[in-house]
């Protein structure tokens, strides 16, 4: 049953997460679940963003059924399956997300989600899961985790730089690590909501 949604509370809702994928069920995903329900459980259900769907069509999924608007790296070989693979490029691809007849945006981010383009009529909030610990302090053992080797390291310095700019489009913050003091909390301030 649909509670009565506060009459402040916009129509359309736009949330957005970096991917829908069945390898992808931790924490950020259960929050993405958690959000949508509140807000359908509230008669705003709201339409979902991600660089990539793989869940929309499985049968089963609580995504099944769902229109989700995805970014060009839907497209490219092994881009659902494989989304991290193309690290460098997902800053951009988020970019290209179009949300902007949304007067609200959400974005729970682990990665680039909080990077969605708005304009300043809209109101962007963003749950900021964690920093993107594989940019920072963890690169080595993620790029040798996928046998990348030491190679591959610099691809990563772009991404670092665009995690930390990418909060500052959003208008309110909410972040539930206290790791480090990156200045990607600088850009907004930030609800903590860690221990």
């Amino acid at each position: 049953m649909a509670g009565k949604a506060p009459e402040d509370l916009p129509k359309r809702i736009a949330l957005v997460h970096e991917w829908f994928t069945p390898r992808a069920v931790g924490g950020a995903e259960q929050v993405v679940q958690s959000i949508d329900a509140l807000l359908s459980r509230l008669g705003c259900q709201p339409d979902l963003a991600a660089l990539v769907d793989g869940e929309s069509l499985r049968p089963g999924s609580w995504l099944e059924g769902r229109a989700i608007q995805t970014s060009p790296i839907q497209h490219l070989p092994w881009g659902v399956s494989h989304v991290q693979q193309y690290l460098p490029l997902l800053p951009l691809a988020i970019e290209q997300l179009d949300v902007g007849d949304y007067p609200l945006v959400i974005s729970s981010s682990h990665l680039v989600a909080k990077g969605v383009l708005t304009s300043p009529e809209q109101l962007h909030v963003s749950y900021v899961h964690t920093p993107v610990r594989y940019a920072w302090d963890q690169m080595h053992a993620y790029f040798a985790s996928l046998g990348l080797g030491t190679k591959r390291f610099r691809a990563v310095d772009p991404l670092a730089i665009a995690c930390s700019q990418a909060v500052g489009s959003a208008q309110w913050c909410a972040r539930e690590s206290s790791f480090g003091q990156f200045p990607l909390y600088s850009a907004a301030d930030c609800l903590f909501l860690g221990a």
